[in-house]
């Protein structure tokens, strides 16, 4: 079975959320990361795994966003390769649903799971840290119980031992033997105790029938007593309350006086009290506002009365404004204008100095002497270069001269030169003069060491090649036999051991059963129950004729019952001692023919490897008795000498190597030099021979370079001339030509002429601005006076502006003033009409109001509600007392029990209730008595033992015996389940012993990345022990020599082989895993991930995890593995 899809539709914090698990293509390990950070939802993510396929549970973590009656799950599951969806909801029955949303009558996931509950596959199939250390800590629980060790690592049960030790506790708990302080003990003290309680107890059936005719004549005497006694109660009740009512009369026929009074008043509606209120506070409120508002009124229309408005200056306010936008600058052209006058007159000057002294001629307009941006650039351009290029021409005429007197020797050829450096950095860069005598000297050594070798395989005879080729088994071969030799020569030691136990038991349980079977004789359940029948007939017949004869047959069988029952539990331990005995002789008899079947299979393999060693040793001529230990030594030398001559071939080819490199380097260095000599002197002289030849070659590079430098300077320098006569061109600064110097100052002096008359003209227009700012400001002022019919002063301009914006303000201020107040009269004249609107609908409402309670006034009002308030009341109070009256007098018709009671007269009535009191004072003395009378004879029938005690005594005496009885049942299956347990792991033990053990010592030895060569067992004091090798050799014992991260690992190792052990004989269910790496390095996690990819390839494996490194080790180590991001 595997998961193909996960659907959180709603569950926990997920909302329509899907997972995919992909079928895997074919050679692809079926492995899934699912990986999310810390409360991404990975522990709901489990969890909803496990509800879709057991329930949700009634009380579950995961309703917190989601309704208990909305949560869903929904999955596709495959199976023997069919797919089926199917959906879980939260419900007691029927939550499994089909595609079409109604319950499966059937249950798909019975046969997947092969019957797994929750519990079962958790422990299993699924594994995290807390249950990864558990695991670590049974490897030490178990002391030393390897098979125990092995069962529970297949199981997922890492609490086993603890729980094996609880089922031994309780059983001790109801009977131990040889204990005093137990259960079945203590009911046996009880059972005794209950015995001489009814022997004591014996019933006379004649005195018995008359005590019970006494005590219920006694009974029917006090009931009699009683009903009288309540009857005169209840009469003296009746008569008070008639008593209490005649005393409300006169209150009666006031209130229905005061309600007769209601019906000439009127109706008024529910709410006409909060009405009248309303009215009350509306009219004082409105009247003060419409006061207040006219008097606003008034004040705001005499003010407005009182303003005048300067209608002739306000229609004059352009003119006016445009001079207020003027006369700032009125004022700065009237103080700037000389000054600006004064620098205009000095720039001109400074401007015909320099013109005269650029050009010889007379230029009306200055601006004839300007060049083009792009002339003024080239000419500068190539002003600035005149002097390098001059310089380069110099220099590099003196450099040719320097040149050619320093070449002596000529250079080699390029090929001469290339072909000498390659061969003379070729015999520096060898060593091989170095190797040859390294070589020689390693080839005798090794030489030697081959003789020796060779003379450690004695018997054996012959040389390297015919020792290279001995057909023998590979090592691991070897290996495979000494450790399968070893755990089969455990095993039958184990088998041969376990069936002399199980013979020694086998032997004890007959032993037992013939002692308890003829202890125990007639003590058996038919027999028993024969009894229970005989004392169930006599005690009938003893109820029906409560006779002496029947007394004494009861108790005779009683007695029988008894004794069978006491001499039953006496010899309880015996009897389950002889259930026990059966069940275990069998057990053992089945066990001893199994265990027969492994030794001989074991004895078989044992002889088959014999005989594949006695086979190898003839081979090489070894004794007939070889062991798998001196077979690999021999191999182990074997390997060694084949070793030394491969190292004595590799020296021998180094030896011709290194000469056949020197020979090609002194063929190389000879060619070129043209000469003869050793590697060493042929290498000095081709270094000579390139430094001379180095120097020459760069001197007539250098020759040639300065003269390509000289022709370069001369060709800029003549380009440079075409350039400069082209750039003047027919210009005035032509004349300069011939002194590029002088050029470049003319430049520098042009465009100090050019900014010189920028300035004159900017200083120009600004001049002219100022004067038209003064000319315009001069023009509105005058507009403005002649709009207002008044006279200006021509030599004050400022002080007519000054008179025209003064009595603008005041103008503008007082229509301002007018505005706000037509404004403010607008707003308070619409109030007003509110107000008044307001009136007429409150004097409408007050109309109403006191029309419909018919009066004028709202005092009126006010009285008239009051009056219709105290009618209600009084109403209420007729109603109520209306009630007593027709309980008091005990009829249905008001009018009746008025005249009723009128005619009683409270002195008769307190008569009356006098003597009834009396009277019951009497009853209750009487009842008394009838209880005394009842509570007597009932004490007289318990005082000789009533069929009721003896009813408990018998009750009490079955509920003992049912107690032993059941307690027993339960101690038995206690002790058969734990024996049980014991003997599944014992055969689980001897069956996957050896293929676990291989599987779990490989796996172990991965995840500990060697740290540990494997696992194997051995036999100690506490049975047979799982001991781990370390790589050096050294055995470790699974308890606290390891380090708790070590057990756990082993754990993990035995847990993986557990499952595949499962997947041999079973299609196993996904396997989980919820982050148990966390405390493992990258190496380890690397390994361990590889195992996990190995299970992948037996079934389904979902790894959960926050680490995001993790990712990446597996998708190294596991080639296809699905990575999904929760």
């Amino acid at each position: 079975m595997r998961f193909e899809r996960l659907g959180l539709v709603r569950f926990g914090k997920f909302t329509d959320h899907e997972l995919q698990f992909p079928l895997p293509k074919k050679g692809i390990s079926d492995v899934h990361l699912v990986y999310g950070p810390n409360e991404a939802g990975k522990s709901t993510l489990f969890a909803a795994m496990l509800d879709l396929m057991f329930g949700i549970p009634d009380r579950t973590a995961y309703g917190f966003l989601h309704d208990y009656s909305a949560m869903r799950i929904e999955g596709r599951l495959r199976h023997k390769g069919d797919s089926v969806d199917i959906a879980r909801i939260k419900r007691r029955t029927d939550d499994l649903l089909g595609t079409d949303g109604r319950a499966l009558t059937h249950n798909p996931l019975v046969e997947m799971l092969g019957g797994l509950d929750r519990s079962g596959y958790q422990a299993m199939f699924s594994l995290d840290e807390t249950s990864l250390e558990a695991g670590g800590r049974e490897l030490i629980n178990a002391n030393g119980d390897f098979g125990r060790i092995l069962f529970s690592a297949s199981s997922g049960l890492s609490d086993l031992t603890s729980r094996l030790k609880e089922l031994d506790a309780e059983a001790d708990t109801f009977y131990r033997r040889g204990g005093r302080n137990h259960r079945l003990r203590e009911l046996m003290d009880m059972l005794e105790t209950l015995r001489q309680e009814q022997e004591a107890n014996d019933v006379h059936a004649a005195n018995f029938d008359r005590l019970i005719s006494n005590r219920d004549a006694s009974k029917l005497a006090k009931q009699l007593a009683e009903e009288e006694e309540l009857a005169a109660r209840k009469k003296y009740h009746s008569l008070s309350r008639q008593l209490d009512v005649l005393s409300k009369l006169e209150d009666y026929r006031l209130a229905k006086a005061a309600v007769e009074k209601l019906r000439d008043l009127p109706i008024p509606s529910p709410d006409a009290r909060e009405k009248l209120e309303l009215i009350r506070d509306a009219e004082s409120s409105l009247t003060t506002r419409q006061g207040e508002i006219n008097r606003r009124i008034a004040v705001q229309k005499d003010k407005l009365s009182t303003l005048e408005i300067d209608t002739i200056a306000l229609s004059a306010r352009h003119q006016i404004d445009a001079a207020t936008d003027l006369v700032s600058r009125f004022k700065t052209a009237s103080q700037d204008l000389p000054k600006r006058q004064r620098s205009l007159d000095e720039t001109e000057a400074e401007i015909s100095a320099l013109t005269r002294k650029l050009s010889d001629k007379t230029y009306d307009d200055v601006h004839a002497l300007f060049l083009e941006a792009e002339q003024i650039s080239k000419i500068s351009v190539l002003a600035d270069k005149w002097p390098v290029l001059h310089e380069r021409l110099e220099n590099a005429q003196n450099e040719v001269t320097s040149a050619e007197v320093v070449i002596q020797v000529p250079p080699l050829t390029e090929d001469e030169h290339a072909q000498l450096k390659v061969a003379l950095s070729a015999a520096r860069s060898s060593n091989a003069v170095a190797r040859l005598h390294q070589s020689s000297r390693d080839k005798q050594a090794i030489e030697i060491d081959l003789v020796t070798a060779l003379q450690r395989l004695a018997p054996w005879e012959g040389n390297a090649e015919a020792l290279k080729l001995l057909q023998l088994p590979p090592r691991d071969v070897l290996e495979g036999w000494k450790t399968d030799l070893y755990s089969l020569r455990t095993e039958k030691t184990n088998i041969e051991d376990s069936i002399d136990s199980a013979r020694s038991a086998y032997a004890l349980a007959a032993a037992n059963i013939d002692l308890y079977t003829n202890s125990t004789m007639g003590l058996d359940d038919t027999s028993l129950s024969d009894l229970k029948i005989s004392r169930d007939t006599a005690w009938q017949h003893h109820k029906e004729k409560l006779s002496r004869e029947t007394a004494d047959t009861f108790a005779l069988e009683m007695l029988a019952l008894d004794q069978a029952i006491n001499s039953r539990l006496i010899h309880s331990s015996k009897l389950s001692e002889l259930e026990f005995s059966k069940r275990a002789a069998a057990e053992q008899e089945a066990k001893i023919t199994e265990l027969q079947k492994s030794l001989e299979k074991c004895g078989h393999k044992i002889e088959t490897i014999n005989k594949a060693i006695l086979n190898t040793a003839d081979l090489i001529g070894l004794h007939p008795a070889t062991t798998p230990e001196t077979l690999i030594k021999w191999t182990q030398e074997r390997e060694e000498a084949l070793a030394v001559n491969m190292r004595k071939v590799a020296a021998s080819a180094r030896c011709t190597e290194a000469q056949l490199e020197i020979d090609s380097l002194v063929l190389d260095l000879s060619k070129v030099l043209q000469m003869d000599g050793n590697l060493a002197t042929l290498s000095e002289a081709a270094d000579s021979r390139l430094k001379e030849s180095e120097i020459a070659r760069q001197s007539l590079n250098a020759l040639n370079a300065r003269k390509n430098a000289l022709i370069r300077a001369e060709e800029n320098l003549k380009t440079w001339s075409t350039k400069w006569t082209e750039a003047l061109g027919n210009s005035w600064i032509k004349r300069f030509a011939n002194t590029p110097e002088l050029v470049r100052d003319a430049l520098s002096e042009l465009r100090d002429l050019e900014d010189l008359v920028r300035k004159r003209d900017e200083m120009l227009k600004r001049v002219r601005d100022m004067s038209e700012d003064q000319e315009n400001f001069i023009t509105q002022v005058n507009k403005a006076l002649s709009h207002l019919e008044a006279t200006g002063t021509k030599d004050d301009p400022i002080g007519d502006y000054e008179y025209l914006k003064t009595r603008l303000d005041k103008a503008r201020e007082v229509s301002e003033e007018a505005k706000r107040l037509q404004n403010s009269l607008a707003v308070e004249s619409e109030t007003a009409a509110t107000v008044e609107r307001e009136l007429e609908d409150h004097a409408a409402r007050k109309e109403k109001l006191l029309a419909a309670l018919g009066v004028s006034t709202l005092a009126d009002a006010g009285r008239v509600l009051d009056e219709i308030t105290e009618a209600r009341a009084s109403s209420d109070t007729v109603t109520r007392l209306e009630r007593e009256i027709l309980e008091a007098a005990a009829v249905d018709d008001p009018t009746a029990a008025l005249e009723l009671l009128e005619k009683m007269d409270s002195a008769s009535l307190q008569g009356e209730m006098a003597l009834i009191n009396s009277e019951i004072t009497a009853l209750a003395e009487e009842t008394r008595d009838r209880h005394a009378d009842v509570r007597d004879a009932q004490t007289a029938l318990d005082a000789i033992g009533g069929d009721s005690a003896a009813a408990a005594l018998q009750t009490r005496r079955h509920t003992v015996l049912e107690e032993i009885v059941e307690g027993t049942k339960k101690a038995i299956r206690l002790r058969l389940g734990a024996l049980a347990a014991k003997s599944a792991m014992e055969a689980f033990r001897a069956e996957q012993q050896s293929s676990m053990l291989k599987f779990a010592s490989e796996a172990f030895g991965k995840i500990t990345g060697g740290a540990y060569q494997g696992l194997r067992t051995q036999a100690g004091d506490k049975g047979e022990e799982l001991i781990a090798i370390a790589a050096n050799g050294a055995s470790r014992i699974e308890d606290e020599q390891m380090s708790a991260g070590t057990r756990a690992q082993l754990y993990l190792a035995l847990r993986i082989a557990g499952f595949h052990t499962f997947a041999d004989e079973y299609l196993p269910p996904p396997f989980v895993a919820d982050d148990i790496f966390e405390t493992f390095d990258d190496n380890r996690a690397k390994e361990a991930f590889r195992l996990l990819g190995g299970m992948g390839e037996r079934g389904q494996v979902i790894y959960l995890t926050h680490h995001q490194h993790l990712l990446d080790i597996a998708s190294d180590v596991i080639p296809g593995v699905n990575i999904i991001m929760l």
